[in-house]
């Protein structure tokens, strides 16, 4: 048996970025193979994101996985637990792009998203989602304080309907993963063990 990490970037990213990377060694030395997982962004939608995923999971039926996503990616990571079973799953600022959250976007995000990305995330339940989520998944949760308001009510939401969970607001933090006070507060919060 292993103890399998995915690491899915934020939009337009990848984990060859540096935070990623400490991200991966941090989690490498506490005993995790972690996998770094590779998403197509341009001209594509959600759903097409998380069957990009799939198709690169590694983990066989004994191992036990964790996943790591930060914006997209932590959405992505959410919408895959219908298919996957999770030990652990770290979700840094979960983007607020369900169906339930369309109506609270602002114009200017629904215009930089485009039709096609809109009319795929009005697909996706967070409700049907989150009915079907494990209570063996440990489920943490951030996101920084500075971020948008209806991010904030998304993470927060989250926390409210899926129990047990963990959520950790970062002080003074905008939607940065990459920020030194973004990557300390994961380390700092995650109680995970591997054994």
């Amino acid at each position: 048996m292993k103890h399998i990490l995915y690491i899915i970037p934020g939009w337009t990213e990848s984990t060859s970025q540096r935070e990623y990377q400490e991200l991966k060694k941090y989690f490498s030395s506490k005993g995790f193979k972690v996998i770094e997982i590779s998403i197509t962004w341009k001209r594509r939608v959600m759903s097409q994101y998380v069957e990009e995923f799939l198709s690169q999971c590694v983990h066989s039926s004994t191992d036990k996985i964790s996943i790591l996503g930060y914006s997209f990616g932590a959405m992505i990571a959410f919408v895959s637990s219908q298919q996957i079973q999770y030990s652990n799953m770290i979700l840094c600022s979960l983007s607020p792009f369900f169906k339930e959250d369309l109506d609270t976007i602002p114009t200017k995000w629904k215009n930089a998203l485009g039709k096609n990305k809109l009319k795929d995330f009005n697909t996706i339940s967070f409700e049907n989602i989150a009915n079907q989520f494990l209570s063996s998944t440990s489920l943490y949760l951030f996101y920084g304080e500075q971020e948008p308001t209806f991010l904030i009510q998304r993470v927060q939401k989250t926390h409210t309907k899926i129990k047990p969970s963990h959520i950790i607001s970062i002080s003074n933090m905008k939607h940065q993963l990459s920020h030194p006070k973004y990557i300390e507060a994961i380390k700092n919060n995650l109680k995970i063990n591997i054994s």
